[in-house]
């Protein structure tokens, strides 16, 4: 049997008195692609971290090839051989598309100069390869979130790794774009790397990993082989529950029209009209840079309208939730508790002659916390600390005790495990029977076929059809989205 190129002995990790690793075993071959699944919070990024040199072990020990070795740096990880593409993209938006691809890299000429012409070349064929309508020398600020994953991804394909992790990779992406992700992970499996994939979709688990690993409470809970594996034992052992149904749908009759969006355009989105009713879910569903999220950002007025206008009946854009994709650079305050994240949008439901009263603020965030199923120290405790997913479901309790009646969620279930994603579901169901009205932007076309009482389709910044309830399945909504 062949040496395991990747071995960790009892890890441990503890962050400020709180154990999120718990003496974890792993072993990872060459050529094998492992699957790191579990519920927000368990340790699967953390874990991560500490091989990618970004985070240190408090206790145990990483062997590369049989022999130990210390991981202080990413720098290090990647003389070690090491890639990581995490949560966070780390792309800069000031560069250019080429540059922030070969950061730290880069072909050169005879003389030593940097050969662009030659690079420029190389990412063009790397944007092809995963339908990203960018050019190389244009600043990476006006990628999407999903752009910027998959461009990270790319920037790893340009060298030649023993181990690479990708940590939630595909949370932003559709059906088109997975298959692509796939497509990569198995020619670097070819090519003797070998592959950590983090997810939190069972499915996609079953289908890419050769092995996978189940943590549970910052513990390894399960080692399933593939061809063992079936959703409802990883589910069992995720969770220690079963989930009867994904998408609870709740039918509430539509009411009033509550918005009307007419004829908007700007450089992002072209000549865009519908209308939006209380009580029901409206889809927006479209591939990496079909301009789904510019149309909810033209909506909700992050982004200037050059023709057109929305109208929302009753109070005006004041009266829109809006959560933001990128949760961390657009939506989060990272050094704030995750009571003050919650209520930030709304103080005046906490506060008294423009005092805060913070027994107020205490109640909100543990309503929230209990609601969303947010794992958390204490709603004291600062949100950089949490879990991405953990961190996403803050961010909905946030537009949740806004009290609006009108919500925009942007892949609002991005990295949530699959309770967490029902807890989503049933926090829909509870705005629309209240009367509210959701837009639900999502890169999930089951999520959309599950949740949504219509969809609407963006494919080059227009809307290209709107689909009824009747008419939703997940391969429609493939086939209408590709060109």
């Amino acid at each position: 049997m062949s040496q395991p190129v990747l071995q960790l002995k009892n890890v441990s990790k503890i962050y400020h008195d709180t154990r999120v690793l718990n003496n974890v075993n792993l072993r990872l071959m060459p050529g094998q692609v492992y699957a790191l699944i579990g519920s927000n919070g368990a340790g699967k990024t953390t874990l991560t971290k500490i091989i990618a040199g970004e985070t240190k072990p408090s206790a145990g020990e990483i062997y590369l090839h049989g022999e130990r070795v210390e991981i202080p740096s990413p720098f290090a990880a990647k003389k070690l051989g090491i890639a990581s593409c995490q949560q966070n993209s780390v792309v800069f938006d000031e560069l250019s598309v080429t540059e922030n691809l070969f950061l730290g890299s880069g072909f050169k000429k005879k003389n030593g100069v940097r050969d662009w012409p030659a690079m420029h070349k190389k990412t063009l064929q790397l944007l092809a390869r995963f339908g990203i309508q960018a050019k190389p020398a244009q600043k990476s600020k006006n990628l999407s979130l999903a752009e910027k994953y998959l461009m990270q991804f790319a920037r790893v394909l340009l060298g030649r790794y023993q181990i690479v992790i990708l940590d939630e990779l595909t949370d932003s992406l559709t059906m088109a774009e997975v298959d692509k992700v796939y497509e990569a992970v198995e020619q670097l499996k070819s090519e003797g790397a070998a592959v950590i994939y983090i997810t939190h979709r069972i499915d996609e688990a079953i289908r890419i990993a050769d092995m996978i690993g189940v943590m549970k409470d910052g513990e390894m809970a399960a080692l399933i082989p593939a061809e063992q594996a079936a959703t409802d034992l990883i589910a069992n052992k995720m969770l220690g529950k079963d989930i009867k149904d994904h998408y609870p749908k709740l039918s509430v009759a539509s009411g009033e029209v509550v918005m009307r969006v007419q004829h908007i355009s700007n450089k992002f989105v072209k000549d865009i009209s519908f209308s939006l009713r209380r009580g029901e879910v409206l889809g927006i569903a479209g591939l990496v840079g079909s301009g789904r999220t510019n149309l909810v950002k033209a909506i909700v007025g992050v982004d200037r309208l050059d023709e057109g206008c929305v109208e929302v009946l009753g109070g005006g854009r004041k009266n829109i939730g809006y959560m933001p994709e990128n949760r961390d650079a657009q939506g989060l305050f990272e050094d704030f508790s995750v009571a003050q994240n919650v209520t930030i949008k709304n103080l005046e439901r906490i506060s008294a002659m423009h005092w805060i009263k913070p027994k107020k603020e205490e109640e909100a965030g543990a309503d929230m916390m209990y609601r969303l199923g947010i794992r958390a120290q204490n709603i004291h405790q600062k949100v950089r600390y949490l879990s991405g997913g953990n961190k996403q479901k803050t961010l909905v309790g946030r537009c949740v005790f806004s009290q609006c009646s009108i919500y925009v969620f942007d892949e609002p279930t991005k990295g949530v495990d699959i309770a967490g994603k029902v807890e989503i579901y049933n926090i829909i169901n509870e705005l629309v029977r209240k009367g509210a009205a959701i837009i639900l932007v999502s890169s999930d076309f089951s999520e959309l076929a599950g949740m949504c009482d219509r969809v609407l389709v963006i494919r080059k910044g227009r809307m290209v059809v709107e689909l009824s309830r009747r008419e939703l399945d997940q391969q429609i909504l493939f086939t209408y989205c590709k060109e």
